[in-house]
């Protein structure tokens, strides 16, 4: 199972599904993606849990590159 920090709402999930169902004719709920893992392992996710756990690694990248000092010192 993937822990996500992000959780995607609702009103939010109901657009991506018009969108998909759309593009693809197919029910976003219904679909279902393979993902490797570092160690080489597959598992299935979920469209929206792997949308939500993509969220959360940018959100947390870009948290980070915010922090950072915007000027270096040599």
């Amino acid at each position: 199972m993937i822990e996500v920090g992000f959780s995607l709402p609702d009103a939010k999930w109901d657009s991506i599904k018009v969108v998909v169902r759309d593009a693809l004719d197919r029910d976003a709920d219904q679909v279902v993606l393979e993902s490797a893992r570092v160690d080489g392992t597959k598992h299935d996710v979920t469209l929206r849990t792997e949308i939500a756990g993509t969220a959360s690694v940018h959100l947390a990248r870009d948290r980070a590159m915010r922090n950072l000092p915007t000027k270096l010192c040599i």
